[in-house]
């Protein structure tokens, strides 16, 4: 099932591990920062919920600092977490520069997701979408949701159970 945006609607949904990329790479130059990333998300943030994630928002927290590992006296930062009617999700942000770094991201947001402690969605948005880091996410059944952000557009990728 695929909700296919109108020339009105900024957003994008679909669903069933379907993306509409057809290639293995696409890059957004839209955003020129995660911080340009997460200020449109913040400044849009309930048609962001009720278009991207399906929910309804309660409340959010950007740039969350959680305990960070006593060896390297480090504390880590959740770039957002919302608080919806139905989830509670736990966002990574990515504007890579580099292919790994998505790939690095998939660590992140599961370690984000332990150490959050509360049942929660993972999510990963990025500005660069690979055909690997959705093929990873998939190949091992990992919990995460990925999004793939293009200028005022959003695709989710996410595999739904059958």
């Amino acid at each position: 099932m695929a909700a296919i945006r109108d020339k009105k609607s900024e957003f994008i949904n679909l669903k069933d591990g379907k993306v509409a990329i057809y290639k293995n790479q696409a890059s957004s130059a839209y955003f020129k920062s995660e911080k340009d990333l997460q200020d449109y998300i913040v400044n849009n943030i309930k048609k962001f919920c009720v278009t991207v994630l399906e929910d309804e928002l309660i409340s959010y927290i950007a740039e969350h600092r959680i305990s960070g590992s006593e060896r390297y006296n480090r504390s880590k930062k959740i770039d957002l977490i919302i608080e919806c009617k139905k989830n509670t999700y736990v966002i990574e942000l990515k504007n890579p520069r580099y292919k790994s770094e998505n790939i690095s991201a998939i660590g992140q947001i599961l370690d984000y997701g332990r150490l959050y402690g509360k049942k929660s969605v993972l999510v990963i948005i990025s500005t660069t979408y690979d055909k690997d880091t959705v093929s990873t996410i998939n190949h091992y059944s990992l919990p995460i949701k990925f999004i793939y952000a293009e200028d005022e557009l959003f695709l989710v990728y996410e595999k739904t159970s059958k």
